[in-house]
Protein backbone atom coordinates (compact mmCIF):
# COMPACT_ATOMS: atom_id res chain seq x y z
CA UNK A 1 0.00 0.00 0.00
CA UNK A 2 1.47 3.56 -1.03
CA UNK A 3 -0.23 5.42 1.93
CA UNK A 4 0.21 4.65 5.57
CA UNK A 5 -2.88 4.22 7.55
CA UNK A 6 -4.40 4.50 11.09
CA UNK A 7 -7.40 2.94 10.40
CA UNK A 8 -7.98 -0.44 10.68
CA UNK A 9 -11.33 -2.85 8.77
CA UNK A 10 -12.50 -5.79 10.10
CA UNK A 11 -15.32 -7.42 7.84
CA UNK A 12 -17.26 -10.86 9.09
CA UNK A 13 -21.41 -11.68 9.66
CA UNK A 14 -21.34 -12.15 12.96
CA UNK A 15 -23.83 -15.37 12.62
CA UNK A 16 -22.82 -15.19 16.05
CA UNK A 17 -19.68 -12.79 17.03
CA UNK A 18 -17.41 -15.76 18.03
CA UNK A 19 -13.80 -15.24 20.15
CA UNK A 20 -11.51 -15.34 16.62
CA UNK A 21 -13.72 -12.13 15.67
CA UNK A 22 -12.95 -10.52 18.92
CA UNK A 23 -9.49 -11.53 18.37
CA UNK A 24 -9.34 -9.84 14.88
CA UNK A 25 -10.53 -7.03 16.69
CA UNK A 26 -7.77 -6.72 19.63
CA UNK A 27 -5.00 -7.28 16.07
CA UNK A 28 -6.48 -4.45 14.72
CA UNK A 29 -6.84 -2.16 18.10
CA UNK A 30 -3.08 -2.66 18.94
CA UNK A 31 -2.25 -1.30 15.12
CA UNK A 32 -4.73 1.49 14.38
CA UNK A 33 -6.29 4.78 16.02
CA UNK A 34 -9.70 3.81 14.43
CA UNK A 35 -10.82 0.41 14.05
CA UNK A 36 -14.16 -0.02 11.80
CA UNK A 37 -15.91 -3.26 11.69
CA UNK A 38 -18.56 -4.08 8.90
CA UNK A 39 -21.09 -6.84 9.67
CA UNK A 40 -21.41 -8.07 6.29
CA UNK A 41 -24.82 -9.35 4.95
CA UNK A 42 -26.79 -6.86 6.89
CA UNK A 43 -29.72 -7.12 4.93
CA UNK A 44 -30.08 -10.85 5.34
CA UNK A 45 -31.68 -12.86 8.39
CA UNK A 46 -33.75 -16.09 9.65
CA UNK A 47 -32.07 -18.08 7.22
CA UNK A 48 -29.60 -21.04 8.13
CA UNK A 49 -26.50 -18.69 7.24
CA UNK A 50 -27.94 -15.52 7.92
CA UNK A 51 -29.86 -16.53 11.68
CA UNK A 52 -29.60 -13.00 13.06
CA UNK A 53 -31.07 -9.56 12.24
CA UNK A 54 -27.99 -6.92 11.80
CA UNK A 55 -29.41 -4.80 14.85
CA UNK A 56 -29.55 -8.11 17.05
CA UNK A 57 -25.55 -8.93 15.55
CA UNK A 58 -24.65 -5.31 16.37
CA UNK A 59 -26.16 -5.44 20.04
CA UNK A 60 -24.06 -8.41 20.54
CA UNK A 61 -20.94 -7.29 19.36
CA UNK A 62 -21.26 -4.19 21.77
CA UNK A 63 -21.91 -6.78 24.38
CA UNK A 64 -18.51 -8.48 23.66
CA UNK A 65 -17.01 -5.27 23.07
CA UNK A 66 -17.52 -4.39 26.59
CA UNK A 67 -15.73 -7.45 27.67
CA UNK A 68 -13.09 -6.85 25.06
CA UNK A 69 -12.65 -3.50 27.51
CA UNK A 70 -12.99 -5.19 30.75
CA UNK A 71 -9.88 -7.64 29.25
CA UNK A 72 -7.86 -5.22 28.54
CA UNK A 73 -8.27 -2.93 31.72
CA UNK A 74 -8.29 0.11 30.20
CA UNK A 75 -5.35 0.11 28.03
CA UNK A 76 -7.30 1.27 25.06
CA UNK A 77 -10.29 2.91 25.17
CA UNK A 78 -12.41 0.06 23.25
CA UNK A 79 -15.63 1.44 23.24
CA UNK A 80 -14.53 5.36 21.64
CA UNK A 81 -12.38 3.25 18.94
CA UNK A 82 -14.13 0.83 17.66
CA UNK A 83 -17.12 1.53 15.31
CA UNK A 84 -19.56 -0.88 14.03
CA UNK A 85 -21.09 -0.34 10.46
CA UNK A 86 -23.62 -2.51 8.55
CA UNK A 87 -23.28 -3.95 4.53
CA UNK A 88 -25.79 -5.17 2.53
CA UNK A 89 -24.45 -8.08 0.20
CA UNK A 90 -23.72 -7.11 -3.63
CA UNK A 91 -24.80 -9.82 -5.26
CA UNK A 92 -25.56 -13.38 -4.26
CA UNK A 93 -23.83 -15.02 -1.26
CA UNK A 94 -23.03 -17.85 -4.14
CA UNK A 95 -21.73 -15.58 -6.65
CA UNK A 96 -18.34 -16.19 -7.28
CA UNK A 97 -17.56 -14.34 -10.80
CA UNK A 98 -18.20 -10.84 -8.65
CA UNK A 99 -14.63 -10.58 -6.86
CA UNK A 100 -13.67 -7.25 -8.21
CA UNK A 101 -16.76 -5.23 -8.25
CA UNK A 102 -16.94 -7.07 -4.59
CA UNK A 103 -13.71 -5.37 -3.72
CA UNK A 104 -14.45 -1.92 -4.95
CA UNK A 105 -18.29 -2.37 -3.59
CA UNK A 106 -16.31 -2.79 -0.34
CA UNK A 107 -13.53 0.07 -0.75
CA UNK A 108 -16.04 2.31 -1.63
CA UNK A 109 -18.58 1.79 0.88
CA UNK A 110 -16.03 1.77 3.58
CA UNK A 111 -14.64 5.68 2.01
CA UNK A 112 -18.29 6.97 2.06
CA UNK A 113 -18.72 5.81 5.70
CA UNK A 114 -15.39 6.94 7.10
CA UNK A 115 -13.70 9.43 4.96
CA UNK A 116 -10.73 7.34 5.05
CA UNK A 117 -8.89 6.10 1.44
CA UNK A 118 -6.45 3.80 3.17
CA UNK A 119 -6.89 1.11 5.26
CA UNK A 120 -5.96 -1.77 7.24
CA UNK A 121 -8.13 -5.01 6.44
CA UNK A 122 -7.72 -7.91 8.97
CA UNK A 123 -8.92 -11.42 7.82
CA UNK A 124 -8.45 -14.94 9.19
CA UNK A 125 -9.16 -17.05 6.99
CA UNK A 126 -7.52 -18.55 3.54
CA UNK A 127 -6.01 -15.86 1.40
CA UNK A 128 -7.25 -17.13 -1.70
CA UNK A 129 -10.81 -15.98 -0.70
CA UNK A 130 -10.09 -12.25 -0.25
CA UNK A 131 -6.87 -11.54 -2.54
CA UNK A 132 -9.11 -11.77 -5.64
CA UNK A 133 -11.26 -8.58 -3.96
CA UNK A 134 -8.52 -6.23 -4.64
CA UNK A 135 -7.00 -6.75 -7.96
CA UNK A 136 -8.58 -3.36 -9.45
CA UNK A 137 -7.58 0.39 -8.73
CA UNK A 138 -8.24 0.37 -4.97
CA UNK A 139 -5.53 -2.48 -4.66
CA UNK A 140 -2.80 0.36 -3.88
CA UNK A 141 -5.08 0.86 -1.15
CA UNK A 142 -5.45 -2.07 0.74
CA UNK A 143 -3.22 -3.40 3.26
CA UNK A 144 -4.08 -6.91 4.43
CA UNK A 145 -3.18 -8.06 7.55
CA UNK A 146 -3.81 -11.62 7.01
CA UNK A 147 -4.05 -14.57 9.45
CA UNK A 148 -4.19 -18.41 9.53
CA UNK A 149 -7.50 -19.38 11.47
CA UNK A 150 -5.73 -23.01 11.71
CA UNK A 151 -3.08 -21.17 13.79
CA UNK A 152 -5.07 -19.72 16.36
CA UNK A 153 -8.23 -21.94 17.07
CA UNK A 154 -8.73 -24.83 14.42
CA UNK A 155 -11.88 -26.25 16.54
CA UNK A 156 -13.49 -22.55 15.81
CA UNK A 157 -16.21 -22.79 13.09
CA UNK A 158 -18.98 -20.75 13.47
CA UNK A 159 -21.30 -23.67 11.70
CA UNK A 160 -20.88 -25.55 14.17
CA UNK A 161 -21.13 -22.46 16.74
CA UNK A 162 -24.63 -22.49 14.72
CA UNK A 163 -25.53 -26.28 15.40
CA UNK A 164 -24.67 -26.14 18.90
CA UNK A 165 -27.53 -23.84 19.46
CA UNK A 166 -29.96 -25.92 18.13
CA UNK A 167 -29.19 -28.82 20.96
CA UNK A 168 -28.54 -27.26 24.77
CA UNK A 169 -29.58 -30.04 26.08
CA UNK A 170 -26.42 -31.38 24.91
CA UNK A 171 -23.32 -30.87 27.45
CA UNK A 172 -20.74 -31.40 24.85
CA UNK A 173 -22.36 -28.59 22.96
CA UNK A 174 -22.79 -26.03 25.62
CA UNK A 175 -19.47 -27.02 26.34
CA UNK A 176 -18.56 -26.05 22.93
CA UNK A 177 -20.45 -22.45 22.93
CA UNK A 178 -18.77 -21.81 26.42
CA UNK A 179 -15.59 -22.02 24.60
CA UNK A 180 -15.99 -20.30 21.71
CA UNK A 181 -18.28 -17.31 22.63
CA UNK A 182 -17.70 -14.05 24.70
CA UNK A 183 -18.80 -14.02 27.72
CA UNK A 184 -21.92 -11.79 27.44
CA UNK A 185 -22.53 -13.38 24.27
CA UNK A 186 -22.76 -16.84 26.20
CA UNK A 187 -24.68 -15.28 28.83
CA UNK A 188 -27.68 -15.07 25.79
CA UNK A 189 -26.81 -18.32 24.71
CA UNK A 190 -30.95 -19.29 25.54
CA UNK A 191 -31.96 -16.20 23.61
CA UNK A 192 -29.52 -17.21 20.88
CA UNK A 193 -30.77 -20.55 20.51
CA UNK A 194 -34.66 -19.42 19.86
CA UNK A 195 -33.37 -17.27 17.05
CA UNK A 196 -30.90 -19.82 15.24
CA UNK A 197 -33.82 -22.52 15.78
CA UNK A 198 -36.44 -20.27 14.65
CA UNK A 199 -34.02 -19.32 11.30
CA UNK A 200 -33.41 -23.25 10.80
CA UNK A 201 -37.67 -23.65 10.92
CA UNK A 202 -38.10 -21.14 8.78
CA UNK A 203 -35.27 -20.41 5.93
CA UNK A 204 -36.95 -17.71 4.14
CA UNK A 205 -35.12 -14.60 3.70
CA UNK A 206 -35.95 -11.03 4.84
CA UNK A 207 -34.35 -7.45 5.51
CA UNK A 208 -33.01 -6.88 8.82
Amino acid sequence: MKNKSNCGIILFRAQPIHNTHMRLIKEALKENKKVYVVLGSSDKFRTKRNPLTYKKRKQYLGAALVDLATELNGEVNVLKKVNILGLPDYTSEDDVDNNVNWGRYLYYNLVSHTGEHNFNLYYCDKPEYILPWFESEVKDHINLRLFNREDWDNSLCATKIREALLDLDSPENIEYLKNHLPPSVYMKVDELSELVKRAYEDNTDGKG
